[in-house]
């Protein structure tokens, strides 16, 4: 209540109308989305459209997190966080991984550091991951020396990086870890943009959850047909083939190789970019190890326990146990557990954002005028008092806007509310149901933004710095003009006063 009345007095200061309220967005923290005690409850008795919308932002941030209730997949970020804890610890350590990836002289490698897991978004920890897989292999090597040092506690704890680095369970979990997070990571960022409306942003995750999708249904079909294989064309490997195309390899492509030399494997691995970023088998060829899986037993009730086989119509037996084991266990649980949470948590969004598109030319169904009015019909619904016209009005006026753009391209038509709030000038109901989809809050990635600047601006040499002065700083930083003014320019303003 507090933190509310805090909110509707300075609203009362600036003025607004919250009559005009349509949405209010936050983070998710209780203090603000509590329905019966938070702030969006005192400002909904103030506005009855005033509707309290989670940031989208943080919701699929919280649905990806749901990757690391998977156990595979925390130990595997767990030891990514105790590696890059390690070489960032020490300067000699971080000297130590820079030498090795200078001495490989590898124009493939771009970075020289670990960077670290970051500590609130788990989405933004796929630049993490990318990283650490791309230096694994210096990674190792500069462990190895580390394993020879005189001190006690380097050594001890090179040796059990290591050991927790060369098991399969951390494989396996670094490989879906990556390889989940860089489905999620466009959608991410795309929700981080200015000027993203509810209809855009939706359409963004509906098309990461068909990704997702297809992702879980090849992988389950990749077991009933046999991939095709091509022989690889590579000027530096013999590896046999890769899986045509890609997508029908799965996540574990099979590979059969002929080369021995370990640095000729490192490059036949690097060469392939699906093999590089999906198959377990160039990760754990590359260090050396085979994979293996936990011990299981024929049944069993409380713990997780595939069938060491799968059998087919055609022929006998066709799968990796190994393969077949962590596919069931880690890989399928973590796609499952993430597309469940974010239906769940986007679920009424989509349906909102649904109704709302009948009302962009782009997403219009022509051949269903009637499904059409009726979708738009419910969105409307809610803010029904934020319209002048009636019912009757308002659908004439729909039916005019559809006549519109009938006739149009496809690519003459506007795909955002914003533009086309620009083509409905004599349609003012129309204009201000486009007004309203702008409106609505998606993501608080923009107010957050503010955040970061603040403690560039007010560090504790500046903690004197009067209000109002923060202020002015915190805007010209946010709304920078194209044209920085000169220092003449500057003087003369100032002189001028």
């Amino acid at each position: 209540h507090n933190i509310g009345d805090v909110l509707l007095r300075i609203v009362n200061e600036l003025g607004l109308d919250l009559s005009n309220c349509v949405g209010q967005g936050y983070d998710g923290a209780s203090a603000l989305s509590s329905q019966r005690i938070g702030a969006s409850r005192r400002f909904l008795e103030k506005s009855v459209n005033a509707h309290y919308f989670h940031c989208s932002m943080h919701c699929l941030n919280l649905s990806a997190a749901k990757a690391i209730t998977i156990p595979q997949l925390r130990h595997a970020q767990e030891v990514i966080r105790d590696t890059v804890s390690c070489f960032r610890s020490s300067a000699k350590r971080s000297n130590l991984l820079t030498s090795c990836i200078e001495q490989c002289d590898d124009t493939r490698v771009s970075k020289s550091y670990l960077t670290k897991l970051c500590t609130t978004r788990f989405i933004e920890r796929h630049t993490s991951v990318v990283c650490f897989r791309s230096l694994l292999r210096f990674v190792m090597e500069s462990l190895s020396f580390m394993a020879s040092w005189q001190s006690p506690d380097a050594s001890k704890t090179a040796n059990t990086l290591m050991n927790s680095i060369s098991r399969s369970e951390t494989i396996i979990g670094l490989v879906v870890l990556e390889h989940i997070c860089s489905i999620l990571l466009p959608t991410t960022r795309s929700l981080q943009t200015s000027g993203l409306d509810l209809v855009g942003a939706m359409s963004g995750v509906e098309g990461m959850l068909e990704a997702l999708d297809s992702l879980r249904e090849s992988e389950q079909l990749s077991y009933y047909v046999t991939p095709k294989w091509q022989h690889c064309q590579c000027s530096h490997c013999e590896f046999e083939g890769v899986c045509g195309g890609g997508s029908s390899s799965g996540l574990f492509p099979r590979l059969e190789r002929r080369t021995s030399d370990w640095k000729q494997r490192v490059d036949a691995a690097e060469c392939h970019p699906v093999v590089c970023s999906l198959s377990r088998v160039t990760v754990a060829d590359m260090l050396e190890i085979t994979l293996d899986k936990p011990r299981t037993a024929s049944r069993s009730v409380y713990r997780a326990a595939a069938s060491a086989t799968l059998s087919t119509q055609s022929g006998p037996d066709v799968s990796d146990p190994v393969e077949h084991y962590y596919r069931i266990n880690v890989f399928f649980p973590a796609l499952d557990e993430i597309r469940r949470d974010i239906r769940m948590r986007f679920g009424q969004k989509q349906q909102q954002a649904v109704y709302f598109s009948r009302a962009v030319p782009a997403f219009m169904q022509f051949d269903d005028a009637v499904g059409d009015w009726t979708k738009l019909e419910k969105a409307i619904s809610v803010y029904r008092d934020s319209l002048s016209d009636p019912a009757v009005v308002i659908k004439a006026e729909y039916e005019l806007w559809r006549r519109k753009w009938h006739h149009q391209s496809a690519a003459c038509r506007p795909r955002t509310a914003l533009a086309a709030l620009d083509q409905c000038c004599i349609y003012p109901n129309i204009s201000t149901i486009l007004q309203l989809l702008v409106t609505l809050p998606v993501t608080t990635a923009e107010a957050e933004r503010l955040f970061s600047k603040m403690e560039r601006t007010l560090p504790a040499i500046r903690a004197t710095m009067e209000e109002r002065r923060l202020e002015d700083l915190l805007l010209l930083q946010v709304h920078r003009l194209q044209e920085t003014p000169t220092i003449e320019a500057v003087i003369d303003r100032f002189a001028a006063v």
